[in-house]
């Protein structure tokens, strides 16, 4: 992970490792801290990120790399902010506006989250990344009907980022290239 110093750290779930590997306890069902009144489905993993001083998350498992790149790698094409990696053209989400500010500010970094979305990989823009904790998907009061966009992450309602709202690129921008594999880059 990279930290808002620029530093990099290694963020570790050693829950989730003894999870996976298969020595966790069964969490206690009774406790009713662990499925908090609202709450609709089993925890799932999410990077929890800041997007100009607005808490927001996204899957884990969708997350390929968190990179911090020289603006002067941050391309534009047709309107659309784009990046290369590996001889591909990754489209990159700039909501918030976060390039506009850094570069007025005189900074020379900004940090990337590369992530899987369906059969395309999409980037977004993030001031900081803060941790990775586990959520659950959230019901709306008296209709029992599960919220989307939204998790409950270390008991703060969060908003989650929609991969599928950033801009696709041209199609054809591809087929022009036989080297276009599909491959994830790593």
């Amino acid at each position: 992970t990279v930290l808002g110093s620029g530093n990099l750290a290694l963020i570790l779930d050693p829950s989730a490792i003894a999870l996976r590997a298969g020595i966790a306890a069964e969490e206690n069902a009774s406790d009713p801290l662990a499925n908090p009144r609202g709450a609709t489905s089993a925890a799932k993993d999410y990077l929890l990120v800041d997007i100009a001083e607005q808490r927001a998350a996204v899957s884990l498992d969708d997350v390929i790399r968190i990179e911090q790149i020289p603006i002067s790698r941050i391309e534009h094409l047709d309107g659309r902010i784009v990046l290369q990696i590996g001889g591909e053209i990754l489209p990159v989400s700039d909501a918030s506006g976060l390039l506009e500010r850094v570069q007025a500010d005189g900074a020379e970094q900004v940090i990337v989250v590369i992530c899987r979305d369906g059969n395309r990989q999409v980037g977004f823009v993030v001031s900081h990344v803060l941790d990775v904790s586990s959520g659950v998907d959230l019901c709306e009061a008296g209709s029992g009907r599960r919220t989307d966009g939204v998790a409950l992450l270390n008991d703060k309602v969060t908003g989650l980022i929609d991969l599928a709202e950033v801009p696709s690129l041209p199609v054809s921008a591809c087929n022009v290239s036989a080297a276009c594999s599909g491959e994830v880059f790593q």
